[in-house]
């Protein structure tokens, strides 16, 4: 649910700055690209920006004082119901007319119906990874997918981790890749924290 991050960076009027930006920076770029290397020349810009990667990732992780399979039940196994728990979302459900485990659809506060498509789905793992679609999601978000895990820590804490892998439009990730990498990295914390919460106590954060 990090795409709740973002609804800010999609509106019309931050879509008219980003692009100000972007003609008043002369963006004139050349790509030369060796490997996943891309060398950028902008004016106005130092004259090379390295791009190391075409993804932006953002990781978070937290102990929980319960056992791995707990957490498990509630992140995995109760894919679907994460809106009993995450405050950011009113609502949620397995997606209509989809075969069992193709995802769920959350009414998400600030954007609206969400699809959360799984990509993978690994029970013995305790893994999962899914997509998002969403109309208010930023244009120049090409994609974001999000990887859970739950690893044991002995008999009664666990360990959990989320990672966003975005994928965004060449210029944008210089020009918006700090913005939105602690914008969902926030809310990545909080999602965390609220489920550390409903683990602990078996109840919603208030």
């Amino acid at each position: 649910m990090l795409d709740a991050a973002l609804p800010g960076l999609g509106n019309q009027a931050n879509h008219k700055k980003i692009l100000k930006l972007c003609k008043t920076a002369l963006v004139r770029f050349a790509q030369v690209k060796a490997g996943e290397v891309t060398l950028l020349i902008f004016k106005n810009f130092p004259a090379f920006t390295r791009i190391r990667k075409k993804i932006m990732q953002i990781t978070r992780a937290t102990t929980v004082n319960v056992s791995a399979d707990k957490v498990w039940k509630i992140l995995g196994t109760d894919f679907n119901n994460i809106s009993e728990w995450a405050s950011v979302v009113l609502d949620s459900e397995a997606i209509p007319d989809m075969p069992t485990g193709s995802g769920r659809i959350c009414n998400v506060k600030g954007i609206g119906n969400t699809l959360e498509k799984l990509t993978s789905f690994d029970d013995d793992q305790r893994k999962f990874s899914f997509t998002f679609e969403n109309s208010k999601i930023p244009f120049f978000v090409r994609k974001i997918e999000n990887t859970w895990s739950v690893t044991p820590k002995g008999s009664d804490q666990a360990t959990v981790q989320v990672n966003a892998d975005v994928n965004l439009m060449p210029v944008f990730r210089q020009l918006m890749g700090g913005m939105m990498s602690r914008q969902l990295g926030k809310g990545a914390e909080s999602l965390l924290g609220e489920l550390k919460h409903f683990a602990e106590n078996d109840k919603p954060k208030a």
